[in-house]
């Protein structure tokens, strides 16, 4: 008879987020806390509070992302080598891949984004952004901006960190990220729905060459993010009217800014903005 008194209390405090049943035991009176299970919504606002996400079954990151009110490349920029790791144990390791098209799919460059497990663990990355970050991007003119990061071996944590802080402006400011490209050795990559594309530009710190092949989406602002000088420059240097707006920021390569130079210059020449890192928050300067 208890429990089905319980039962009927519960029913009937159904749809409360928390509620207290008041039943009898030995003459005792009893409470019982029901507790509703959280909303999507509600797990999703606690995980960018905490900075990190469980996956659950059928979740990507492109609902998740717009879930979060935060870009997906934002997510994938901050989690990419884990998921890297990853593909790698699930689609060429020593155990039976998933059926191809669901998760292993070379043809389709390393499609990191779609190899998402239950259980696995997500870094969200923080929205809190600088504001010397804010202001480079809220005072550049135009609405399209594309998001170009040196890749190279070294680059540390810093370049995701200050990437995903400038995709996290670019949206709080109502402006469109045109796209992510990451360039090292001649390589350049650009994040695309489901995977990366890869373009070749030969074997060096090809600054240039990423430059250029972001504004080839004719963007109305670059932000370049490097701590190397560039090793690909044409002669001359590059010219007035050949790229877009350039929000250029200099990293540290132990403790020395070997960007500065040509990062000024580049800034200077596109009518930009150069930045030049310091901890805890960047300086935003004109060229």
């Amino acid at each position: 008879m208890q429990k089905f008194i319980l039962f009927i209390l519960a029913m009937a405090l159904i749809g409360s987020s928390t509620a207290n049943a008041k039943s009898h035991h030995r003459g005792r009176a009893v409470f019982v806390v029901i507790k509703s299970k959280p909303t999507r919504a509600q797990v999703l606002a606690v995980a960018v509070k905490d900075g990190s996400y469980q996956i659950r079954r059928g979740d990507n990151l492109m609902d998740l992302a717009k879930g979060m009110s935060i870009d997906w490349e934002q997510i994938l920029l901050s989690n990419e080598e884990m998921l890297k790791a990853k593909y790698e144990i699930i689609c060429h390791g020593a155990k039976p891949a998933p059926q191809r098209g669901m998760y292993c799919n070379d043809g389709y460059n390393r499609p990191y984004s779609n190899t998402l497990q239950v259980g696995w663990r997500i870094k969200i990355p923080s929205q809190d952004v600088p504001n010397q970050i804010k202001t480079a991007v809220q005072n550049m003119r135009g609405n399209s901006i594309a998001l170009v990061i040196d890749d190279t071996g070294s680059m540390g944590n810093d370049r995701r960190e200050v990437g995903a802080f400038y995709t996290a402006a670019i949206s709080q400011y109502g402006k469109k990220l045109a796209g992510i490209w990451l360039f090292s050795n001649g390589e350049v990559r650009k994040y695309a729905a489901g995977g990366v594309q890869f373009f070749n530009h030969g074997r060096y710190e090809n600054t240039y060459g990423a430059l250029k092949e972001a504004s080839l989406t004719r963007p109305d602002a670059i932000v370049l993010v490097t701590d190397e000088h560039g090793d690909d420059w044409p002669a001359g240097g590059v010219q007035k009217g050949e790229l877009p707006k350039v929000i250029a920021h200099c990293l540290p390569e132990r403790g020395m800014f070997k960007c500065e130079p040509s990062l000024h210059a580049l800034a200077t020449v596109t009518g930009g903005t150069y930045v030049r890192h310091t901890m805890p928050t960047p300086v935003a300067t004109a060229p």
